[in-house]
């Protein structure tokens, strides 16, 4: 039992740290995220380069797409956004 402990530890570390974000989710959030930024990012090109950004800070910090989506009105206003937001201004 003893040589099987190190290996459950490790397959249970694995499965903790898997994403739960599936392709459905990610149009979801995108076209969600894509509709918002269209009406002030300035161009479609913008808006696209400001919700791959997002979706990317958002993931990282939220493997679990439902803590993502208990979370969302945060992530409006925290400087996930911000510094998305701040990425595309310039351009």
């Amino acid at each position: 039992m003893k040589k099987y402990l190190p290996l459950l530890l490790l397959i249970v570390v694995v499965a903790s740290c898997r994403s739960t974000w599936n392709e459905a989710d990610d149009n979801t959030f995108n076209k969600a995220c894509l509709d918002d930024a269209n009406t002030w990012a300035g161009s479609h090109e913008k808006a696209g380069i400001y919700c791959n950004c997002v979706i990317a800070k958002v993931k990282q910090r939220y493997p679990d797409e439902n803590d993502a989506m208990n979370h969302i009105k945060e992530l409006t206003t925290d400087s996930t956004s911000l510094s998305c937001k701040a990425l595309i201004m310039g351009k």
